[in-house]
């Protein structure tokens, strides 16, 4: 009696480990499957869009590159801005909508990276980073580039910036958002969905990445959703205003301390520009809305001598009049030549155009 409990000890035992393994073995297969996934996918792969306008920006032989969210995708005309400039270069808008940081650090980081031809000037738009909530994870385009590095980035940025009441929720939302990222969830749907790449609206009608929302408004015809904005707008133009007001009253008053891990973020991709002899600036363009004091924090924790500062109501009040606006966060085509013309003008000023820039770098 005593032998046969020492076997089924055994065996119990035995199952056991067989089972410990085959867990193991399935946890194994899954990463090396999630292993060649992640290896076959492409760059940038849940932003097709701006995937393609940095690899052209690498490949082709651009000297000015902007790098953004549609803030600077439809407000900087690359055309006039060269021809405002005059110095013989060319510039290339790889901006592209809703591309805050680090999405955009991380698009600039590409380009320096693995670009075959590197800018000689690379103008980011400059954003602060956000506190992730599940609000924020719907789509894949607000995880894909989650990949381990950036999430603890993201979490040590919600443990320094989160309320004290709300930092948990904030924490684990950056934990799953690189959850997300590893497991992939969606994947298939989006390789299946089967959505034509529109190169119009990601070079625009020149080619040279620049499509102003009005431009595409008259091309793409009836376009409800920028009917619906500019009517809401329209509805109520003093909200360029009150948000002047409130910016103005953050650039007074505003004193809140610069996140140091994203300061220094922005410093090392400065420092990995200069190394392929290229110029990183930080652009900072008008009717900023989110993280304002934190925005201007960081603007100001930057070298002044690679900061453009487009925002300022008291300064730009050009900006924030209803006759140079398309929305309430956007510029016109009016606008838009007034925002490439002052962005001419401070590149000018700051010895980064003209016969300046034929030095070598």
């Amino acid at each position: 009696m005593a032998i046969d409990a020492s076997l089924q000890g055994r065996k119990a035992k035995w199952k056991t480990v067989n089972l410990v393994k085959a867990v193991l073995l399935m946890v194994a297969a899954v990463a090396v499957v999630l292993l060649v996934i992640h290896i076959a996918l492409p760059p940038m792969w849940g932003n097709p869009g701006l995937a393609f306008k940095v690899r052209k920006a690498g490949e082709e032989r651009y000297d000015r590159v902007i790098i953004g969210s549609s803030h600077l995708f439809r407000q900087v005309d690359p055309a006039l801005l060269d021809s405002l400039l005059h110095d013989g270069f060319t510039t290339f808008n790889a901006g592209y909508p809703s591309t805050f940081a680090p999405e955009s650090e991380l698009a600039c980081a590409r380009l320096l990276e693995h670009g075959e031809h590197v800018p000689k000037l690379i103008l980011l738009e400059l954003t602060a980073y956000q506190l992730l909530d599940e609000t924020k994870q719907d789509n894949f385009r607000s995880w894909y580039y989650m990949t381990p590095p950036v999430a603890l980035a993201m979490v040590h940025y919600a443990w320094a910036e989160a309320p004290l009441e709300k930092r948990n929720e904030h924490v684990l939302a950056a934990l799953r958002a690189g959850v997300k990222s590893a497991f992939l969830p969606g994947l298939a749907d989006d390789l299946l969905d089967g959505t034509p790449a529109d190169s119009l609206a990601w070079l625009g009608l020149h080619g040279n990445g620049y499509y102003s929302l009005e431009t595409e408004m008259a091309s793409t015809g009836a376009n409800v959703v920028f009917a619906k904005r500019k009517a809401t707008f329209l509805a109520d133009t003093a909200i360029l205003q009150r948000r002047a007001a409130a910016l103005d009253t953050f650039y007074r008053e505003s004193r809140v301390e610069a996140n140091a891990m994203q300061v220094q973020r922005l410093m090392e991709l400065s420092e990995k520009a200069a190394a392929r002899g290229s110029r990183l600036l930080f652009v900072l363009p008008p009717l900023a809305t989110v993280q304002v004091p934190k925005l201007l924090a960081l603007f100001r924790a930057l070298p002044a001598a690679q900061c453009i500062d487009l925002c300022d109501p008291a300064h730009h009040p050009e900006f924030y009049v209803s006759r140079n606006a398309f929305d309430e966060g956007h510029l016109n085509d009016r606008g838009a030549h007034l925002f490439t013309s002052e962005l001419a003008g401070a590149l000018l000023q700051m010895g980064h155009a003209g016969p300046l820039d034929t030095r070598s770098h």
